[in-house]
């Protein structure tokens, strides 16, 4: 081909206005990407090293492949691939670093796990005292009350919280159809309610929820009982 354009002036001239006019959609597309950048994201598709960033929602090939002819559509699309690698990597490099150069947490000792676990008991009395809602994250709260046999629900009042997760979950999809109505996203939301109200069995994402609602329930009660955060975990109930 280049034996060809050296020896037609109509060709070269054609080949010349081609690279300019790909140089200025570079420049205007990508102003920050560097020469250097462009020559390694070409030779990585070529060398069928570059990871196609849709794959595999469209069902092309897990890498990116350049062919001869420039046009601003490949190079977009080799450059964009080439970027989204670049980005992945060095996020990845930066999370093995920090990993890297943190320093060792030490393993708490019994005594500690058990202070850090009364200290978020008087947390939870402090906020459900002031009329909220505590987030117990992880049910790290309810798992310790449990294990200590503190968790004094009967089986059917603990299937009433799982009933009281899933009417939270339906009642936040029906929130969203609302927000994504005139929008693509619909028909997806809908679904997710559809499935929600004739849903038969228990989803595992209501077990966190109704444990966080009995832990709630329990606090509440205590108060009201007069018992503080300190004499409910003092409790033996072996």
């Amino acid at each position: 081909m280049r034996a060809d354009i050296d020896r037609d002036e109509e060709s070269r001239e054609l080949h010349s206005d081609n690279l300019i006019s790909l140089t200025s959609f570079l420049q205007k597309a990508f102003p920050r990407v560097t020469v250097e950048e462009i020559e390694q994201a070409y030779e990585m598709a070529v060398k069928g090293e570059l990871p196609n960033p849709s794959y595999p929602s469209n069902g092309e090939s897990a890498f990116i492949k350049a062919f001869p002819l420039l046009n601003p559509l490949q190079v977009s699309q080799i450059i964009g691939a080439y970027l989204k690698y670049r980005h992945v990597n060095m996020a990845k490099a930066y999370r093995e670093q920090k990993l890297l150069s943190l320093p060792e947490v030490p393993v708490p000792t019994p005594e500690q796990h058990n202070k850090n676990l009364i200290d978020l008991l008087r947390k939870a009395f402090s906020t459900i005292e002031a009329g909220e809602m505590y987030n117990d994250w992880g049910n790290v709260l309810y798992d310790a009350l449990d294990a200590k046999k503190l968790i004094h629900f009967s089986v059917e009042e603990k299937h009433e919280f799982i009933a009281q997760a899933r009417q939270e979950e339906i009642l936040e999809a029906n929130r969203k159809i609302n927000e994504v109505r005139h929008t693509i996203f619909f028909k997806a939301a809908s679904k997710v309610l559809e499935g929600l109200e004739s849903e038969t069995g228990i989803r595992p994402t209501w077990i966190p929820k109704a444990k966080n609602f009995a832990l709630n329930r329990l606090i509440h009660e205590q108060i009201l009982a007069g018992i503080d955060a300190n004499s409910l975990w003092s409790q033996n109930n072996d």
